[in-house]
């Protein structure tokens, strides 16, 4: 076995052959040599060089103007943390003052329960208070304020729709779905709404909450008048729950006092509606009608 090196033969193996030819026996070395591997791994490798670097304008000047936005932008908070605590610390602009929803209050009423101080600072007021405030109103229902940054706020109202007017003892109210009575409001204009009488209550203010059981009678019967054919809501203008066991309504427009007592309505206004051909021949001279006897309808001329 023999070796070499630096491109020199290698030789692995040696080995004899005999052979044999006219009964003479020769034996041949064979060498087995393994040759260097020149393959182009054992090449060595040219250094790369490096291309020459060409400048993109188009590249160039997009970071440019990226640079000069991140930085006009570090300036603009840095300059909002130094100024605006003292700009937002000013006082409401009352030239600022969006109302949105109001159709039954007037903007000063708003305003007016509101009671904003004149130097109320921006930055300090509690849109969540205000908004809480405003909701203790006896015609607001709901209320939302939101500051903006022009030192003005925005109030949104959702006012309540009466559904009945309540005459008690001693005055006139409007009344709401829940029983709640408010004020008679100028700015609202009327409402050709119906007249719940309840002369039992009296002292009462705009705001109180009446329990539902209290009205419920009367609200029943604008429900049922509403969908009685016979006599129909926009035909009554007062409903009287005084005395609960004899309901009286009076008709426009010929102001007719009509007994009803407290149960079987639908029978009392079918007997009556039965009876209508003859009544209509005494139009404007009944005082009353009086409903409250079985299958009979008896009424009373004026004079």
């Amino acid at each position: 076995m023999s070796s070499a090196k630096n491109g020199q033969i290698t030789c692995s193996k040696t080995c004899i052959l005999e052979t044999e030819s006219s009964g003479l026996v020769s034996q041949t070395q064979l060498i087995f040599c393994l040759m260097k591997d020149y393959s182009a791994k054992h090449i060595p490798a040219k250094p790369e060089v490096p291309e020459p670097r060409s400048w993109n304008i188009k590249g160039g000047f997009r970071q440019l103007v990226k640079s000069v936005i991140t930085l006009a932008a570090i300036g603009l908070v840095i300059y909002g943390l130094v100024h605006l605590p003292g700009y937002y610390s000013q006082p409401i602009n009352p030239g600022k003052i969006v109302i949105k929803g109001n159709r039954i209050l007037t903007t000063d009423e708003v305003l007016s329960h509101l009671r904003i101080p004149k130097e109320q600072s921006w930055l300090d007021a509690d849109p969540f208070e205000m908004s809480r405030r405003l909701a203790l109103h006896p015609w607001i229902e709901k209320a939302a304020v939101h500051r903006h940054p022009d030192l003005g706020l925005t109030i949104s109202v959702v006012e309540i729709t009466p559904v009945s007017y309540l005459q008690t003892g001693d005055g006139m109210f409007l009344l709401s779905s829940e029983g709640r009575l408010l004020s008679m409001m100028q700015s609202g204009g009327q409402w050709n709404l119906p007249i719940l009488v309840d002369k039992t209550l009296s002292g009462l203010k705009p705001g109180t909450l009446i329990p539902k059981h209290d009205l419920a009678k009367g609200f029943a019967m604008i429900d049922f008048l509403e969908k009685n054919e016979t006599l129909p809501l926009k035909n009554v203008s007062e409903i009287d729950i005084t005395d609960p066991l004899n309901i009286q309504l009076i008709t426009i427009p010929d102001a007719i006092l009509i007994k009803l007592g407290s149960t079987g309505f639908e029978e009392k206004l079918f007997n009556l509606n039965l009876a209508l051909p003859r009544l209509q021949k005494e139009r404007g001279n009944i005082r009353y009608i009086d409903l409250r006897y079985e299958r009979a309808v008896v009424y009373r001329n004026k004079v």
